[in-house]
């Protein structure tokens, strides 16, 4: 049990002590995180975890009711880091980096013009995202860019999140999934569902898109994508995504644009 005496001024500082809990680090395994409402100026690279958790979930919390914290209102981690009108960060909001076992609640993020969501540099598995919202506000690239490597699931779970992306040709989210020498396809396990996607209408412009990496024979996909509502956009299963795992797509309500597909499909049997 940790009393800290007080809170920390920055997301950042509270989500990158390094160590152990036995060598001084705060978080640790089935810990949660409240943080009072507030717009938070920065951009955050999850560097300072000496683990991820393996064996328990952190809860990062928007404490929007003000019961842990004492301040109630929206919790806003922005990239605009000197105020809402000079030009923002172009780094990526919020770099998992590697790190897995987390899930993100009640949080609103607001990208510059870099990524909001990167997971990139190795599989982050066990995320979820509850209860947030991502806003691009300027030309971008991709608001999530998530990858793994060959055979290991991801294990995502975004639920009653809102997505807005009204700069055309980008992506909200983006699932890559590398083909192995393996031979056998897998599952990325990831469930998007309950949430609402608004994008600006381009054609080359999806709301979830998954592609394979490589031209192997093992190949990923296993999305699952229910209840969610669509605006201007759509679904895409690319190249070198899996027929032995499809992407399920069920009771999701899809307006498309009048140049793209609400759903699309590289080969037969990916959807």
């Amino acid at each position: 049990t940790w009393n800290l005496g007080g809170a920390f001024l920055t997301i950042g500082t509270a989500l990158n002590i390094t160590g152990s809990q036995a060598n001084g680090g705060v978080i640790w395994v089935g810990d949660s995180l409240y943080i009072g409402a507030g717009t938070y100026r920065e951009v955050i690279a999850m560097n300072g975890f000496a683990t991820s958790f393996a064996g328990g979930v952190v809860q990062i919390v928007g404490d929007v009711t003000g019961q842990f914290t004492g301040d109630a209102g929206m919790v806003q981690l922005t990239a605009y880091t000197t105020n809402d009108k000079t030009a923002p960060s172009a780094t990526t909001l919020l770099n998992l980096n590697g790190k897995s076992n987390l899930s993100f609640s009640n949080i609103m993020f607001v990208m510059g013009s870099g990524v909001a969501v990167t997971a990139t540099t190795a599989t982050s598995q066990n995320i979820s995202f509850i209860d947030c919202a991502f806003m691009a506000s300027i030309p971008n690239p991709n608001l999530f860019n998530v990858s793994t490597v060959y055979g290991v699931a991801l294990n995502w779970f975004i639920n009653r999140c809102y997505f807005f992306n009204l700069q055309g040709a980008n992506n909200v989210l983006v699932f890559t999934a590398p083909t192995g020498s393996g031979g056998y396809d897998y599952s990325l396990n990831v469930t998007i569902q309950n949430s609402l996607f608004v994008v600006g209408g381009s054609s080359s412009a999806y709301a979830i898109n998954l592609s394979g990496s490589g031209a192997l024979a093992g190949k990923g996909n296993g999305l699952t994508c229910r209840n969610n509502t669509f605006l201007s956009a759509g679904i895409m299963a690319g190249a070198g995504a899996s027929t032995v795992f499809p992407m399920v797509v069920q009771n999701n309500l899809i307006f498309g644009n009048a140049n793209g597909a609400g759903l699309s499909a590289s080969v037969l049997g990916m959807i």
